[in-house]
């Protein structure tokens, strides 16, 4: 599924020599289409370039209570800067748990990031970039509510 596509195609050149006018322009927005929760300042573009490890294994946590709950998520999206931004449906792995009684914490292994390109049909070739968004909630009672998320952008080749 295409969540966000640009209504002018930008002509194929080679990532690593895309200026960075035009790399600032796709991060404009792919804030401002794609991920409304992330500020313009929490787009991280020091990994831009780096290649990513695709053995890389996000790992998200939930845990809840009568007190409160928190939560660490992750989403992935593919870049392709002629036809648009991807979200690329991942099985992370991690572990949830509560406080609450009879209930037990549960631990499992997930995807890497070749594993989710893989099962959903995609190679790395085929995106520019991939974008890892990063989604941190904290809401205790007796402290204060925490919730931001980040995203990092990260070239494929």
């Amino acid at each position: 599924m295409v969540v966000w596509k640009k209504s002018v195609c930008f002509v194929s050149v080679a990532t690593k020599q895309l200026p960075k006018f035009l790399v600032m322009y796709i991060i404009e927005n792919i804030v401002k289409y794609v991920f409304p929760t992330v500020s313009y300042k929490d787009i991280d573009i020091s990994f831009m370039n780096k290649v990513i490890d695709f053995n890389y294994r996000p790992t998200e946590h939930s845990w809840t209570g009568s007190m409160g709950e928190s939560s660490h998520e992750f989403s992935l999206y593919g870049v392709d800067i002629n036809k648009g931004i991807v979200h690329i449906p991942a099985k992370w792995g991690g572990k949830h748990g509560s406080n609450y009684a009879y209930v037990d914490t549960q631990e499992f292994e997930g995807d890497s990031i070749l594993d989710a390109l893989q099962r959903s049909g995609f190679s790395p070739s085929d995106f520019h970039f991939l974008i890892i968004e990063e989604y941190v909630y904290d809401g205790w009672e007796g402290s204060e509510t925490s919730e931001y998320a980040t995203a990092k952008v990260f070239l494929t080749k």
